[in-house]
């Protein structure tokens, strides 16, 4: 009001559709599937190379309530994510390529570059096979706070909720079961723009 500008809320699934359009202004011509993990959910989309398909989802599954829910204990955590993931998530009939986009998972990404020496630390764009991503984000999502800080290059704002962020990772690469996994630094505001 003070500024003189309209808010809108989005809904889960225009800001499904924005993230994609943000990885499809990053990449040229993805295909796969694309996760947008935020502070309070997690978006899903399909990717068509140059355009958005029709496979949307917006899950509860943010690094916050995730968090939440692991205070509860790991398992009870893990069956509620791969409940809302079984139920709604859309499969990988596309490229077997995963687009992770949000500062969660980005983070984990930067904390793979770092472990790995990888000789340009450059997140958009960096590939991981699925299986070695997972057997990390497994890892991570098990550590307490003061293991996370011990991690080579974990930004100091993610600390508290990477194992959150870890955790769905898991989860839905686990059920997607994509061959390689593509980081992003486009998403939302990109989409949107």
């Amino acid at each position: 009001e003070s500024i003189g500008l309209e808010t809108r809320i989005l809904s889960g699934r225009e800001e499904a559709t924005h993230a994609a359009l943000g990885v499809i202004s990053g990449f040229f011509q993805p295909k796969g599937l694309v996760g947008d993990i935020g502070g309070g959910s997690l978006e899903v989309a399909e990717l068509l190379g140059d355009r958005v398909g029709e496979r949307l989802v917006s899950l509860p599954l943010g690094a916050l309530p995730v968090k939440a829910l692991m205070e509860e204990g790991q398992g009870a955590a893990k069956q509620h994510i791969d409940a809302l993931l079984q139920e709604q998530l859309p499969p990988l009939l596309t490229d077997p390529v995963f687009y992770a986009v949000g500062g969660g998972w980005r983070a984990l990404a930067r904390v793979h570059i770092a472990m790995n020496q990888v000789p340009i630390s450059v997140v958009h764009g960096y590939e991981v096979a699925a299986p070695e991503l997972r057997a990390l984000a497994k890892k991570v999502a098990r550590m307490a706070p003061e293991e996370v800080a011990a991690l080579p290059d974990v930004p100091s704002r993610r600390i508290e909720t990477l194992p959150a962020a870890a955790l769905v990772l898991s989860r839905v690469l686990r059920n997607l079961k994509p061959e390689r996994v593509v980081f992003s630094d486009c998403g939302l505001r990109e989409g949107w723009l």
